[in-house]
């Protein structure tokens, strides 16, 4: 669960995993903060972050997946982030993710 994440996550960071790592998904390139978003871990999210985590870096999708976790601090942190064009497409995916 959540619980064991934070101190996983911290054990990887410490033995230098790298924080910006990409991925492909349904989404696009996903990133640990996108992942970190998706599920709504603030704690982790924060984490990475802290960890020098790029919010950019996984796109607009990462916006819309907190936004469907409920993940509001997730997702204040990134619209603080993003440039006013991401905030478009991440308002349009936000629509498609969330279901409206």
């Amino acid at each position: 669960g959540q619980s064991a994440t934070g101190p996983l996550v911290r054990l990887l960071l410490d033995k230098g995993a790298q924080v910006d790592a990409t991925s492909s998904s349904l989404f696009g390139t996903t990133t640990a903060l996108t992942d970190a978003a998706y599920s709504g871990n603030e704690e982790v999210f924060r984490m990475l972050i802290a960890a020098g985590a790029d919010p950019i870096k996984g796109g607009p999708a990462a916006l819309g997946l907190s936004f469907r976790s409920g993940c509001m601090a997730c997702a204040d942190m990134l619209m603080k982030a993003f440039p006013p064009r991401l905030l478009t497409a991440a308002m349009m995916a936000s629509m498609v993710l969330v279901g409206e």
